[in-house]
């Protein structure tokens, strides 16, 4: 089912080589299947955004809005209608593709909305166009050629790959693979079940969020560029160049593996981070997220290098504190007669703590 309506609109300087104005024509088509014993959705574009959002219902409902612009109203009238949108179901598997036209005068948009149950596997490709997919439990295959990739809490195993493009992730999976020849990647992901996260650029920075109490293997590698582990980063070995880190955090259980030719890495923690205290050598990390007590709290670690006792101090937060380490909780680390403190503070030095956030500490650990 599908309907058509004729838009004449009045642009100047639209990217057509000679002309000062143009027409465009629209037609919207809508399908809508029954989503029971469906297993996979499979949407190929050419010039267009792909959006898939959840939908809590059994159906499966395809909106396409297409539309044609070029110099004459009636010829896009005429070519909108030779651009058809194909829906076809093969067994437990929907494919939707299209059909096009050749002119060189005119251009052609197809802009999807697809409307899907959670738990089925999902694979969009367009050549031109953004794709968006919100709230998917399935597995998922993206790829644009020019165009930005956004996943909103995305729990399935997973890939993207744009060739110009940045992309966007947040959510849970076992399994992620992202790459962009030029564009950012900026993800925040849970990393389960031994599971896997991979991550490369040609020419595009990466930022990546990890729990802040993950259990990986991890490895962060940039040939021109920089590589900075934030809340992690004495947990890790980096090189003196700053171009790569590696090492394992809690038991290893899962793999981080990021990689840039032309762009800098940066990693940082969300959530709680747990202080690893044993009688060897506790891992030392920054962290923004101390927790306010009461009462003062000893807490017994070691140098991360030197393995010299340390007495790490936290107070609440009092008057004209804050002002003077940056926080509202006042951070004390006391190193002894070696003289080495939190970075800033009384003995200067770079000391750092790892604070678990919700916990309350009081009295003595």
């Amino acid at each position: 089912m599908w309907r058509t309506k004729t838009i004449l609109s009045t642009v100047i300087g639209i990217g057509f080589a000679g002309l000062a104005f143009a027409s465009s024509s629209e037609a919207v088509y809508d399908r809508e299947l029954a989503s029971e014993r469906i297993e996979s959705f499979a949407l190929d574009n050419t010039n267009g955004d792909v959006k898939i959002l959840p939908t809590g219902g059994y159906t499966i409902q395809i909106r396409a809005v297409k539309r044609v612009t070029g110099p004459d109203r009636k010829t896009c009238d005429a070519l909108v209608n030779q651009l058809q949108v194909e829906t076809t179901q093969l067994g437990t598997n929907i494919e939707v593709n299209h059909s096009n036209f050749s002119n060189a005068d005119y251009v052609a948009t197809i802009d999807y909305t697809v409307y899907l149950p959670a738990n089925i596997d999902v694979k969009v490709v367009t050549e031109r166009g953004q794709i968006v997919c919100k709230d998917r439990t399935a597995e998922g295959d993206f790829e644009t050629t020019n165009g930005d990739i956004n996943l909103v809490n995305y729990t399935g195993a997973v890939q993207a790959r744009s060739e110009n493009g940045g992309i966007t992730v947040d959510g849970s999976t076992s399994d992620a693979r992202f790459s962009s020849a030029n564009g950012r990647l900026n993800l925040t992901l849970n990393v389960t079940d031994n599971g896997t996260l991979k991550a490369e650029t040609t020419n595009g920075s990466i930022h990546v969020d990890l729990p802040g109490d993950i259990s990986t293997k991890f490895n962060a590698q940039t040939t021109n560029g920089s590589v900075s582990c934030g809340s992690f980063g004495l947990m890790l070995a980096v090189n003196k160049s700053n171009t790569s880190a590696s090492g394992k955090l809690g038991n290893g259980d899962a793999n981080v593996e990021l990689t840039s030719v032309n762009g800098s890495i940066s990693v940082d923690s969300f959530g709680s981070q747990v202080a690893c205290v044993t009688n060897d050598v506790a891992p030392v990390v920054e962290t923004r997220y101390v927790t306010v007590v009461e009462e003062p709290c000893y807490v017994p670690v070691y140098h991360p290098i030197r393995r010299w006792p340390v007495r790490v101090v936290f107070f609440d937060s009092y008057p004209g504190w804050h002002h003077r380490w940056g926080w509202d909780t006042r951070v004390d680390i006391d190193y002894g007669r070696h003289g080495y403190g939190y970075g800033g503070g009384r003995h200067g030095g770079g000391g750092r703590v790892v604070v678990a956030r919700g916990h309350r500490w009081g009295g003595r650990w």
